[in-house]
């Protein structure tokens, strides 16, 4: 294995090294310990990961919604009554009546769909 590549391997598993004979490992090593010592970077790192953070959670909670529409939906098609899918999702008998409606009406089968039409009537 080439002098380099093992020293930039070993930089990679230990990059508290100060001193490489590699220049680019050298410049690369001064580089990163700029940027880690810049407060701007550190802001903008946590910032990112805090969105990243809200992102991962709206999407798993849109994931529990779209479930709970899916479960609306294949209630509806077995003649399952509003207040007992009410009971079961824990939503109100009022978004279930109107879910049920699009259902009908729109034709509507999958739950991506009805969570879009129950948005255009703020129950979403």
């Amino acid at each position: 294995m080439p002098v380099e590549l093992q020293e930039f391997i070993d930089y990679i598993e230990r990059p508290d090294k100060k001193k490489y004979s590699d220049k680019r490992i050298e410049e690369l090593s001064k580089r990163v310990e700029k940027v880690q010592n810049n407060q701007e970077v550190e802001v903008m790192y946590m910032t990112l990961m805090e969105k990243m953070q809200e992102t991962y959670e709206d999407g798993r909670e849109e994931g529990h919604i779209l479930a709970k529409l899916e479960d609306i939906i294949n209630m509806h098609q077995c003649d399952i009554y509003a207040d007992v899918v009410s009971k079961v999702t824990g939503y109100d008998e009022t978004l279930i009546e109107k879910a049920f409606e699009l259902i009908d009406e729109e034709k509507i089968n999958n739950a991506e769909d009805l969570f879009e039409q129950l948005k255009k009537y703020n129950l979403m």
